[in-house]
């Protein structure tokens, strides 16, 4: 309503142009400071993508969308060793290990 009510067609558009060139700077802003936290010697990759997990599959009118939204950075090139289980007592070691692999970096 702040930025909406009231504003010609040509003038929202703009606006939302805005808004979308405001998330991209801010995107970029996150990208390249966490590429010059991590070496790559640290954790190669060459992939960054934005991940969304909505907590719902559908919103009801008047009901609030959330989701819990972060930058995955992923190498396509190399597959890590992806280990499932539990810990023990320690904090460790893990118990009852499966082993996984996932697909061009992402994990399924």
């Amino acid at each position: 309503m702040h930025n909406f009510y009231r504003t010609p067609l040509a003038a929202t558009i703009t606006i939302l142009s805005k808004l979308q060139n405001d998330v991209k700077n801010a995107e970029f802003d996150v990208v390249n400071s966490l590429y010059r936290k991590v070496t790559h010697s640290e954790f190669p990759f060459d992939t960054i993508a934005a991940k969304v997990l909505p907590q719902s599959n559908y919103v009801l009118l008047g009901d609030e969308y959330k989701a819990d939204i972060f930058v995955a950075a992923f190498s396509t090139t190399r597959n890590p060793n992806v280990m499932l289980g539990t810990l023990d007592e320690t904090g460790k070691n893990l118990n009852s290990i499966t082993n996984r692999v996932p697909e061009k970096g992402m994990g399924k």
